[in-house]
């Protein structure tokens, strides 16, 4: 039996989302129990869900770690969290963490799917870890594909071209300054 409730964000119609209160039972075996400190929202992908405008053919593609519902709707979403481990092996409680995880005030992952934050890291940063992921993959993209070409060009230019968006984009820099909930 549940021990506590969580709220949690779903997108429930076209436009439309609303926090609902879940049922949270206490962390099983191999389990940690997260709070979020800061949830990153994705300017692209979750417009997409959010307008109800993933393609029917990206249905399971699409689909997050820990993700509830479905797609077109309701569907809880999100992948982007960084928290404070509450409850779970006494070596991780108080840890700093980054997590796959919609978004969502309190969540209990397998201790597999955390991911501890350096020291010195600010969570406010780290919960962008998933725009680097993409940005990396980018340039690992880019920078392959010119290899093949032959060139990356011979002032870097194409790798120059793809920081400076990345960095000036309105995705980098949609972070929390408090905690979502």
């Amino acid at each position: 039996m549940p021990d506590r409730t969580t709220e949690a964000l779903w997108y429930v119609g076209a436009g439309c989302a609303e926090i609902r209160n879940e049922p949270l039972a206490e962390p099983g075996p191999g389990e940690v129990r997260v709070r979020a400190l800061y949830s990153a929202i994705s300017r692209g992908t979750e417009r997409l869900v959010l307008a109800g405008r993933v393609p029917t053919s990206e249905f399971e593609r699409m689909r997050a770690p820990f993700m509830g519902g479905s797609f077109p709707f309701p569907v809880k979403y999100g992948y982007s969290t960084v928290g404070c481990v509450e409850a779970g092996p006494a070596e991780m409680v108080g840890r700093i963490v980054f997590v796959l995880h919609p978004h969502q005030s309190l969540f209990n992952v397998p201790l597999s799917a955390v991911v501890a934050l350096p020291d010195g890291v600010p969570p406010a940063r780290a919960v962008l870890a998933a725009n680097m992921e993409t940005a990396l993959n980018a340039v690992s993209i880019l920078a392959a594909s010119t290899a093949r070409a032959g060139s990356l060009g011979r002032d870097g230019r194409e790798l120059k071209a793809i920081r400076v968006t990345l960095s000036e984009s309105h995705v980098a820099r949609a972070w929390y300054e408090a905690p979502l909930w």
